[in-house]
Order: structure tokens, then C-alpha cells, then sequence
């Protein structure tokens, strides 16, 4: 009689008892682009808390270097910045021939610079203020829909107008929980 063995064998041959290979899929790496250090700080902390790896420039121009330095599979910037607006860091991007994509959040869409330049290919548009619930959405929307494919669309979302007059920095906060404010945001 054939001496049994507790010891089985999974259809690959290998001892049950060996350890699951599991291939581990690194954070996606975030660079966040905001002039506003508190703003920055926010969109920061929410894609850090929902598990991304996340870098920030203060302007386009330290984006850009940023840029040269490291791979991201995603770029949110605002347009309206001193150095280098979002439209020029973006039309920098193309001009390298960079498929990143991009979601531009900002307080007013850059609709002529969009019409003169649709090649710019910008994945979507936050419309300032926005609920961090949005941008989160709107960042695993745009991963989601160019993994693997350039993004030729653009998704354009307005503020969540239920919570309109509440300020970015109040709705920030409490998806955080985290972050007290010493001043709201204000409009430039």
C-alpha cells in the first residue's frame, strides 16, 4: 500500500503548503499642481489617504522638472499660476510627446485655449470649488479610462452644486478629517 502523504499538491505542482505568489501592483504616483499652498495641501492628502503615491509643485515650471525627473501616471493641475499656467506646462507635455493624462482643476475653464488647442488632450476638467469626493472620482474615472489607451475625450464636471456655497476648504476637510483650516479659501 502506497504510504499517504499529508502533503498535497496544487495543480501546479507545487506543495500546497507553498507560499501564494501574488504579483503586487505598485501605487499609482499622483503630481499635483496648485499655486495655493492650502489647496495643494488638501488635494494632497485626500489622494494620500486614498492610497496614491503623491508629489506637489507650488507653479508649471517646477511641475515640469518634476516631470523630467520621475514617471506619473497622472497629472492634476490648476491653469492659473505665476511661472508657467497649466495650459503652457500642458502644451510643454505635448510638445515632448508625453501621453500623461491630465485633469485640470481650476476656478474657469480655459475654453479658448481648449478651442486653439485641441491637441492638448486634457482628460477632464474640475471646476473649482469642488467636493474632494469629486476629484476622487475624477482621478480613478481618468486612471480607469487611460490604462493602456491615449485618452482623446475630455470629461468636464461642475461643482457639486448641493454643497455650492460651502467652501473647498470646509468640504476638504471633512473628507479628510484631518486638516483644521485657520481661513477658508477665498476666490482670486
Amino acid at each position: 500500500m502506497p504510504k499517504m502523504s499529508n502533503d498535497t499538491a496544487s495543480e501546479a505542482g507545487e506543495p500546497a503548503s507553498a507560499p501564494l505568489q501574488c504579483r503586487v501592483i505598485p501605487p499609482r504616483r499622483i503630481l499635483v499642481v496648485d499655486d495655493e499652498a492650502v489647496i495643494r495641501l488638501l488635494i494632497t492628502a485626500a489622494l494620500l489617504r486614498s492610497g496614491y503615491e503623491v508629489d506637489d509643485a507650488q507653479d508649471g515650471e517646477v511641475a515640469w522638472a518634476a516631470l523630467q525627473a520621475k514617471r506619473y501616471d497622472l497629472l492634476i493641475t490648476d491653469n492659473s499660476m505665476p511661472k508657467m499656467t497649466g495650459i503652457a506646462l500642458v502644451k510643454t507635455l505635448r510638445g515632448h510627446n508625453l501621453t500623461l493624462p491630465i485633469v485640470m482643476a481650476t476656478g474657469a475653464t480655459p475654453t479658448e485655449d481648449l478651442k486653439r488647442y485641441p491637441w492638448l488632450g486634457i482628460n477632464a476638467i474640475l471646476l473649482k470649488p469642488y467636493a474632494v469626493e469629486d476629484l476622487l472620482k475624477t482621478v480613478k474615472r481618468t486612471l480607469h479610462e487611460t490604462d493602456g489607451i491615449a485618452a482623446n475625450g475630455q470629461l468636464l464636471l461642475f461643482p457639486d452644486t448641493k454643497n455650492a456655497s460651502m467652501p473647498l476648504a470646509i468640504r476638504a476637510q471633512a473628507a479628510t478629517e484631518e486638516f483644521a483650516l485657520e481661513k477658508p479659501l477665498t476666490k482670486r
